[in-house]
Protein backbone atom coordinates (compact mmCIF):
# COMPACT_ATOMS: atom_id res chain seq x y z
CA UNK A 1 0.00 0.00 0.00
CA UNK A 2 1.04 3.77 -0.97
CA UNK A 3 -0.11 6.83 0.51
CA UNK A 4 0.88 9.81 -2.06
CA UNK A 5 0.50 12.46 0.78
CA UNK A 6 0.05 15.87 -0.57
CA UNK A 7 -2.55 14.47 -3.11
CA UNK A 8 -3.97 11.93 -0.79
CA UNK A 9 -3.86 9.24 -3.23
CA UNK A 10 -4.06 5.43 -2.12
CA UNK A 11 -2.83 3.11 -4.05
CA UNK A 12 -3.26 -1.00 -3.28
CA UNK A 13 -0.48 -2.91 -5.46
CA UNK A 14 -2.00 -5.97 -4.16
CA UNK A 15 -4.31 -7.61 -1.47
CA UNK A 16 -7.14 -9.59 -0.62
CA UNK A 17 -8.41 -7.51 1.59
CA UNK A 18 -12.30 -5.99 0.38
CA UNK A 19 -12.52 -3.15 3.34
CA UNK A 20 -9.59 -1.52 2.20
CA UNK A 21 -10.43 0.88 -0.87
CA UNK A 22 -8.22 2.03 -3.78
CA UNK A 23 -7.68 -1.51 -6.01
CA UNK A 24 -5.53 -0.96 -8.77
CA UNK A 25 -6.37 0.38 -11.44
CA UNK A 26 -8.05 2.96 -9.09
CA UNK A 27 -6.89 4.91 -6.22
CA UNK A 28 -8.29 5.47 -2.97
CA UNK A 29 -7.97 8.48 -0.12
CA UNK A 30 -7.27 8.65 3.26
CA UNK A 31 -11.12 9.02 4.08
CA UNK A 32 -12.08 6.24 2.17
CA UNK A 33 -9.92 3.94 4.62
CA UNK A 34 -11.22 5.96 7.76
CA UNK A 35 -14.80 5.36 6.58
CA UNK A 36 -14.37 1.25 7.09
CA UNK A 37 -12.43 1.56 10.06
CA UNK A 38 -14.46 0.48 13.35
CA UNK A 39 -15.63 3.29 15.07
CA UNK A 40 -14.14 2.65 18.34
CA UNK A 41 -10.45 2.06 16.90
CA UNK A 42 -10.99 5.52 14.96
CA UNK A 43 -9.08 7.63 17.50
CA UNK A 44 -6.19 5.65 17.96
CA UNK A 45 -5.72 5.13 14.49
CA UNK A 46 -5.73 8.72 13.92
CA UNK A 47 -3.15 9.31 16.57
CA UNK A 48 -0.99 7.12 15.32
CA UNK A 49 -0.78 8.03 11.76
CA UNK A 50 -0.24 11.67 13.03
CA UNK A 51 2.33 11.09 15.47
CA UNK A 52 4.31 8.85 12.31
CA UNK A 53 3.58 11.95 10.16
CA UNK A 54 4.68 14.75 12.76
CA UNK A 55 7.42 13.08 14.08
CA UNK A 56 9.01 10.79 10.88
CA UNK A 57 8.96 7.15 13.25
CA UNK A 58 8.37 4.14 11.37
CA UNK A 59 4.88 3.06 10.68
CA UNK A 60 2.86 0.65 13.39
CA UNK A 61 -0.91 0.59 13.34
CA UNK A 62 -3.44 -1.88 14.73
CA UNK A 63 -7.92 -1.62 14.13
CA UNK A 64 -10.38 -3.04 13.08
CA UNK A 65 -12.16 -2.62 9.64
CA UNK A 66 -15.57 -3.51 8.71
CA UNK A 67 -16.37 -5.11 5.41
CA UNK A 68 -18.76 -4.54 3.04
CA UNK A 69 -20.98 -7.59 4.40
CA UNK A 70 -20.69 -6.34 7.64
CA UNK A 71 -18.18 -8.37 8.87
CA UNK A 72 -15.45 -7.27 11.19
CA UNK A 73 -11.74 -8.09 10.30
CA UNK A 74 -8.38 -6.92 12.55
CA UNK A 75 -6.03 -5.69 10.13
CA UNK A 76 -2.12 -4.38 11.35
CA UNK A 77 -0.25 -1.88 9.54
CA UNK A 78 3.68 -1.60 9.10
CA UNK A 79 5.43 1.13 6.99
CA UNK A 80 7.97 3.46 6.27
CA UNK A 81 7.24 8.00 5.89
CA UNK A 82 9.16 9.34 3.07
CA UNK A 83 9.39 13.18 2.80
CA UNK A 84 10.03 16.23 0.69
CA UNK A 85 13.74 18.31 0.60
CA UNK A 86 11.60 20.79 2.44
CA UNK A 87 10.78 17.90 4.99
CA UNK A 88 7.34 17.44 4.30
CA UNK A 89 5.79 14.48 4.44
CA UNK A 90 5.78 13.39 0.84
CA UNK A 91 4.53 9.52 0.98
CA UNK A 92 3.86 6.78 3.23
CA UNK A 93 4.81 2.56 2.38
CA UNK A 94 3.64 -0.09 3.95
CA UNK A 95 1.62 -3.44 4.28
CA UNK A 96 -1.34 -3.85 6.08
CA UNK A 97 -1.64 -7.86 7.27
CA UNK A 98 -5.35 -9.77 8.03
CA UNK A 99 -4.43 -10.50 11.88
CA UNK A 100 -8.20 -11.25 12.55
CA UNK A 101 -7.30 -15.03 13.79
CA UNK A 102 -4.30 -14.05 15.33
CA UNK A 103 -6.02 -10.83 17.24
CA UNK A 104 -9.58 -13.84 18.15
CA UNK A 105 -6.65 -16.46 19.46
CA UNK A 106 -5.43 -14.22 22.04
CA UNK A 107 -8.71 -12.72 23.19
CA UNK A 108 -10.05 -16.57 23.63
CA UNK A 109 -6.47 -17.25 25.49
CA UNK A 110 -7.07 -14.48 27.83
CA UNK A 111 -10.33 -15.24 28.48
CA UNK A 112 -9.83 -18.84 29.19
CA UNK A 113 -6.92 -17.18 31.55
CA UNK A 114 -9.18 -15.39 33.10
CA UNK A 115 -11.47 -17.94 33.91
CA UNK A 116 -8.75 -20.06 34.95
CA UNK A 117 -7.64 -17.27 37.68
CA UNK A 118 -11.20 -17.03 38.80
CA UNK A 119 -11.41 -20.70 39.46
CA UNK A 120 -7.97 -20.30 41.43
CA UNK A 121 -9.00 -17.31 43.38
CA UNK A 122 -12.00 -19.49 45.35
CA UNK A 123 -9.95 -22.64 46.16
CA UNK A 124 -9.76 -23.00 49.93
CA UNK A 125 -5.69 -24.35 48.96
CA UNK A 126 -2.87 -21.55 49.39
CA UNK A 127 -1.79 -20.98 45.50
CA UNK A 128 0.98 -19.13 43.92
CA UNK A 129 2.44 -18.93 40.68
CA UNK A 130 6.63 -18.33 40.08
CA UNK A 131 8.74 -18.32 37.66
CA UNK A 132 12.57 -17.08 37.58
CA UNK A 133 12.42 -17.01 42.02
CA UNK A 134 9.76 -14.54 41.30
CA UNK A 135 6.27 -14.82 42.70
CA UNK A 136 4.11 -13.57 39.87
CA UNK A 137 0.32 -14.41 41.04
CA UNK A 138 -0.82 -15.71 44.63
CA UNK A 139 -4.81 -16.42 45.41
CA UNK A 140 -6.42 -15.12 48.75
CA UNK A 141 -6.07 -18.11 50.16
CA UNK A 142 -2.28 -17.50 50.25
CA UNK A 143 -2.37 -14.36 51.12
CA UNK A 144 -4.27 -15.11 54.15
CA UNK A 145 -2.52 -17.73 55.12
CA UNK A 146 0.71 -15.42 55.20
CA UNK A 147 -0.79 -12.28 56.60
CA UNK A 148 -0.19 -10.26 53.71
CA UNK A 149 -3.10 -7.26 53.35
CA UNK A 150 -2.97 -7.01 49.49
CA UNK A 151 -0.98 -9.22 46.52
CA UNK A 152 1.76 -6.60 46.03
CA UNK A 153 2.85 -7.56 49.23
CA UNK A 154 3.92 -11.25 48.19
CA UNK A 155 3.99 -11.06 44.36
CA UNK A 156 7.21 -9.91 43.28
CA UNK A 157 8.58 -11.46 46.09
CA UNK A 158 10.96 -14.58 46.29
CA UNK A 159 8.98 -17.73 46.74
CA UNK A 160 12.09 -18.14 49.48
CA UNK A 161 11.14 -14.88 51.07
CA UNK A 162 7.32 -16.53 52.26
CA UNK A 163 9.66 -19.81 53.61
CA UNK A 164 11.56 -20.56 56.85
CA UNK A 165 15.73 -20.42 56.20
CA UNK A 166 15.31 -23.64 57.69
CA UNK A 167 13.44 -25.06 54.59
CA UNK A 168 15.29 -23.02 51.62
CA UNK A 169 17.91 -26.29 51.06
CA UNK A 170 14.60 -28.49 50.79
CA UNK A 171 12.88 -25.96 48.21
CA UNK A 172 16.17 -25.99 45.91
CA UNK A 173 16.34 -29.80 46.03
CA UNK A 174 12.47 -30.11 45.14
CA UNK A 175 13.02 -27.38 42.73
CA UNK A 176 16.05 -28.79 41.18
CA UNK A 177 14.00 -32.40 41.36
CA UNK A 178 11.01 -30.71 39.54
CA UNK A 179 13.13 -29.65 36.77
CA UNK A 180 14.48 -32.41 35.70
CA UNK A 181 11.40 -34.82 36.40
CA UNK A 182 8.98 -32.72 34.29
CA UNK A 183 6.43 -34.33 37.12
CA UNK A 184 4.43 -33.74 40.29
CA UNK A 185 6.33 -34.06 43.13
CA UNK A 186 5.07 -35.95 46.05
CA UNK A 187 4.12 -33.15 48.80
CA UNK A 188 6.04 -32.34 51.87
CA UNK A 189 5.80 -30.10 55.02
CA UNK A 190 7.41 -27.12 55.78
CA UNK A 191 7.53 -24.37 57.59
CA UNK A 192 5.56 -20.92 56.24
CA UNK A 193 7.13 -17.72 57.26
CA UNK A 194 3.88 -14.78 57.78
CA UNK A 195 4.09 -11.19 56.94
CA UNK A 196 4.76 -10.77 60.92
CA UNK A 197 7.56 -12.50 61.47
CA UNK A 198 5.63 -15.93 62.40
CA UNK A 199 5.49 -19.27 61.31
CA UNK A 200 2.80 -21.74 60.32
CA UNK A 201 3.09 -25.15 59.06
CA UNK A 202 2.54 -25.97 55.49
CA UNK A 203 2.18 -29.02 53.38
CA UNK A 204 3.55 -28.03 49.93
CA UNK A 205 2.97 -29.88 46.64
Amino acid sequence: VMWHVPSDSITRYYSTEPALPGTAPGAGTLDGVRARIHPDDLPGFDARLARCLAEGTDYHNQYRVVRPDGTVASLEDYGFLDRSPDGSPLSLTGMALDVTDRVAATAALRTSEDRYRQLVDILPPAIFVHSDNVIHYCNPALLKLMGADHPDDLIGRSPYDILHPSCHETLRRRLAELAQAQAVLPGCEMLGLRCDGRTVPVYTI
